[in-house]
């Protein structure tokens, strides 16, 4: 390691190597390094070491090898499978409650690989509504669960999960920025023409960004006017969601 790498920044290159090789399975260097915004040979020493540690393998054979995820990399998965599914026990109550008060269709999400991954949700009984999103992503700088999760990383967070490119987008940071003075974010037919979504943040009690709720419907019925009072409402339910999560 150069003597200018400091622990921190060495960590966050691993990570985002980790999140590349996650997304895409097997994959060669030349693409790891591309899509982490890491140099080749840095990028190469770093999966030597993950290699060492058990996150990487490589197959056993002659040529240029491309890389695979390791067992360790498996057991950071199941943890992460085992949040995901605390979230969803826990907000099922919210869902069905927002849904109910507000008559339109609600989500709640997290962030995978800098993409917001809808995981539960409740559809709005109207005709016309926004539908599921079950097991979909959408660009995280996009979506408004996704937006109000990234309003609450640091800007060494934002970095390891969407890459130096994205985060760097000079039209990103005043959308984070409103969205924190704000409380909850927005999306205005940002993902889908006509559709209006909003996006509270859920933080556990450790202060750390579990995922979001969402609620989405006809833009026609959600106008601007609209949007303080669902945003708190929404506000509201994933603060105490929020408080419910200690694990």
């Amino acid at each position: 390691m150069r003597e200018n790498d400091t622990a921190e920044s060495v960590v966050r290159r691993a990570l985002r190597l980790l999140a590349v090789l996650a997304e895409h399975g097997e994959t060669r260097l030349g693409q790891l390094a591309a899509e982490s915004g890491i140099p080749t040979s840095t990028a190469h020493r770093l999966l030597a070491a993950l290699e060492a540690s058990g996150h990487v393998v490589r197959p056993a054979g002659p040529g240029r090898r491309a890389y695979l995820p390791g067992p360790a990399l498996f057991e950071l998965a199941g943890a992460r499978d085992r949040a995901e599914g605390e979230l969803v026990r826990r907000a099922e109550p919210y869902l069905a409650s927002l849904a109910t008060e507000l008559g339109e269709t609600v989500h709640v999400a997290v962030l995978h690989n800098g993409r917001t991954r809808f995981l539960a949700g409740h559809e709005s009984p109207r005709s016309l509504r926004a539908g599921l999103r079950l097991g979909l992503e959408h660009p995280a700088t996009l979506s408004s669960p996704g937006r109000a999760i990234l309003a609450h990383l640091s800007p060494d967070n934002l970095v390891s999960c969407l890459g130096p490119e994205v985060a760097g987008d000079p039209a990103l940071a005043p959308v984070l920025e409103e969205t924190r003075q704000r409380g909850y974010a927005v999306n205005i037919a940002g993902v889908e023409p006509d559709i209006t979504a909003i996006g509270a943040a859920v933080v556990d009690i450790y202060g750390r960004v579990r995922g979001a709720l969402a609620v989405a419907g006809p833009t026609t019925r959600l106008p601007e006017s609209t949007l303080p009072w669902i945003g708190g409402i929404l506000t509201k339910a994933a603060n105490a969601l929020g408080a419910e999560l200690d694990t």
